[in-house]
């Protein structure tokens, strides 16, 4: 078999497995649980996210009073798993009491941040019904109850963390894909460009393409998933025939470069999962190193999710618009739009695995940039590795509003018209730029 032939087929198969693991891994950690019986004075507030230092737990119940109150609360149907766990929070002075099938405990809650608690089975049966007793003295006091979750490796915190690094592969293959053939058209076009500049041009190139997809789906879903197929497509053809491809690949000055992204990319993303969490990634990336953040890095995701779905794009949420904010970042995620209709991949994985990629597109362009001044490849990463310690860096990588991006290709153009001005600068050149 030609070896062309024989890399694009793995690659293949190796994105359709991670695709499936990350569809099968990253599934909601919660029960189907809800609560069936509360007392009618003091019962279920309206569901609402509650961060804490660890996770970000829904909350299914609480108890609040002015006055001495008891309070009891339900929750069926629990799964027959001997891995369920639920968090508790309050200030009372009096235990609260659990009671579940194989198990009891009483907990005594003097802080207000989350307790966790293992509903353990003896008899390894169905840890259902879970009953809740609690008593607060007036004001001060008061019990907040989250949906119980799991906490095996198949539905827990684990399996959520192999899902994301699963769709963290899953997107980084695609765009090495895409990249890499826009990279040899490119270097088919202009054999004379520098090879430090085509990791950035390819993206550039890409994130064009991106922006055809973006008008394919503007003017209907359907035509663009045909559009984003093709693309696809097109790329593995290349793949497949292009003997360009290979002598990318034997470049020092690609490979090297394209692999420090790949490495700043793992070293941000173990950074941001360092603790093991149920909450989604974009609510992580809002809450584990800012406190309170507002939701822009979840609107190009909006943006794109409306077009995917064949709806009005103008209002996004409250009071954004979509004129508030460029496609650029919504059309570098629908490059992978037919995987995010309804029943395809973890969609909020997707759209923030690939807004990470997008953002993390300055390690090249930064990489260009040292390479322009005449450091060599040992070096200019270097540099860039120093530069990824930055913690304004790391925080604008890992939350995916397009700045680091727009800054990325910014400062890749510039590279591009100084390496032209060594040589006769043709129209051509400066239009690229």
């Amino acid at each position: 078999m030609n070896p062309s032939l024989r890399r694009t087929l793995v690659l293949l198969a190796t994105l359709l497995c991670l695709g499936g693991l990350s569809r099968w891994l990253d599934r909601p950690a919660t029960v189907p649980g809800d609560v069936l019986s509360h007392d009618p004075l003091f019962g279920l507030t309206a569901a609402q996210a509650i961060v804490s230092d660890r996770a970000l737990f829904t909350e299914v119940w609480s108890l609040r009073s002015d006055t001495p109150a008891t309070a009891s609360a339900t929750i069926d149907p629990l799964p027959r798993s001997r891995s369920l766990a639920i968090a508790l929070s309050g200030h009372v002075k009096s235990p609260v009491r659990l009671t579940w099938t194989g198990g009891s405990q009483e907990i005594l809650l003097r802080h207000s941040g989350w307790q966790e608690i293992p509903l353990a089975s003896s008899s390894g049966k169905n840890c259902g019904p879970l009953h809740i007793v609690a008593t607060v003295a007036g004001p001060g006091e008061f019990v907040s109850v989250a949906r119980p979750y799991y906490t095996d490796f198949l539905h827990g915190s684990t399996a959520r963390l192999f899902g994301r690094a699963c769709t963290l592969g899953l997107t980084f293959l695609w765009i090495t894909l895409l990249v890499t053939a826009a990279a040899a058209l490119l270097q088919r076009t202009w054999s004379d460009l520098p090879v430090y500049l085509l990791p950035i041009l390819g993206a550039a190139t890409v994130a064009l393409c991106g922006y055809g997809l973006f008008g394919c789906y503007f003017i209907h879903p359907r035509l663009g998933d045909i559009a984003a197929v093709a693309l696809g497509l097109a790329a593995l053809g290349r793949w497949a025939c292009d003997r360009r491809i290979d002598s990318l690949w034997r470049d020092a000055a690609w490979t090297r470069t394209w692999l420090a992204l790949l490495a700043v990319g793992l070293l941000y993303f173990s950074l941001l999962h360092f603790w093991n969490c149920d909450a989604p990634w974009s609510g992580l990336v809002g809450t584990r190193y800012t406190n309170g953040s507002t939701a822009d890095h979840m609107l190009p995701w909006i943006y794109a999710e409306r077009l995917l779905q064949g709806l009005d794009s103008r209002i996004l949420d409250t009071d954004w618009l979509s004129s508030d904010r460029p496609p650029m970042q919504s059309a570098w995620i629908m490059l992978l739009g037919p995987w995010l209709h309804p029943g395809g991949g973890p969609a909020d994985a997707i759209s923030q695995a690939m807004g990470f990629w997008f953002q993390l597109l300055w390690v090249p362009a930064l990489a260009a940039f040292f390479r322009r001044l005449g450091l060599g490849l040992r070096d200019a990463l270097l540099l860039v590795f120093l530069a990824a310690l930055h913690g304004l860096i790391f925080i604008n990588s890992i939350y995916v509003w397009p700045k680091l991006s727009a800054a990325a290709f910014c400062l890749g153009g510039w590279v591009l018209l100084g390496s032209r001005l060594d040589a006769k600068t043709s129209v051509r050149d400066t239009l690229l730029g």
